[in-house]
């Protein structure tokens, strides 16, 4: 199968003419699978156990360039339309787990090491974030915490970004490159909860800053994404409009 996304919303209808009944309308950055079967402008979709018909012209080939499936992920769930981050517990989906998976792409470590290792050297910080079978969302100090089972060193983001001029942290794109140069700034961002994209409002989330190429007043931003467990790149202008003000941890090579 061939993986294609939505450029618009786009219905999917039952035969390969507009006026044909609706089957399903998916929204901009929908994938798609495409197995070949092509009609006058049309192609032959499966989407969500659903099959029918997109104008071509809605849709584009999703290509995959960058590294992807960068964090070993064991017991991921089974649905395609899940994002990568997503695995289960116990029988649990854990949903919210983009915080400790940035700490396994810094360090180098899979989902089962790093929790085999929180579990056992820090099991009142497992507990509490765990709660009930289901884990919640973490804080700076939390992550921080989780790089300290680890020895690793970690400072706040805030911390390492501070103007000393200005007496506030700031993000600037030499800094930030700076940053990324030296170690592993795990930075909080809001994201599109259907697609994973970064964007200026949607679900907190957590990625870590790869590199910056500074161009003119900005430049573009290289991250490794937990929700998509790859690297995938921004304007610099989309990274400040989702990041707005440094919030985060910032790990330090060793």
């Amino acid at each position: 199968m061939t993986k294609y996304f939505s450029t618009a919303v786009a219905p999917i209808r039952e035969l390969p003419i507009r006026t044909s009944s609706k089957v399903a309308e998916i929204q901009p950055y929908t994938i798609v699978w495409h197995e070949g079967e092509t009609h006058s402008g049309w192609l032959e979709v499966e989407y969500r156990d659903k099959r029918g018909w997109v104008a071509d012209s809605l849709l584009e080939p999703y290509l995959e360039n960058l590294p992807k499936d960068c964090v070993k992920i064991d017991d991921q769930t089974t649905d395609p339309y899940d994002f990568e981050q997503y695995w289960i517990l116990n029988g649990v989906k854990q949903t919210m787990w983009c915080g400790p998976i940035s700490v396994c792409y810094a360090l180098s470590l899979s989902v089962t090491e790093l929790r085999t290792e929180w579990e056992f050297k820090n099991p009142s910080l497992w507990k509490r974030i765990k709660g009930g079978g289901r884990f919640s969302g973490t804080t700076s100090q939390d992550l921080m915490q989780i790089c300290d089972i680890f020895g690793q060193k970690s400072v706040k983001l805030e911390t390492a970004l501070f103007d000393e001029y200005l007496k506030r942290s700031r993000y600037t794109p030499a800094k930030l490159q700076e940053l990324a140069d030296n170690g592993f700034p795990i930075v909080s961002v809001k994201i599109d909860g259907v697609t994973g994209r970064i964007r200026g409002q949607g679900v907190p989330h957590w990625i870590v800053v790869e590199s910056v190429k500074p161009e003119r007043f900005g430049g573009q931003v290289l991250f490794y994404n937990p929700a998509s467990n790859r690297i995938e790149e921004a304007s610099w202008n989309e990274f400040i409009t989702s990041a707005v003000q440094p919030y985060g941890v910032y790990i330090p090579m060793v």
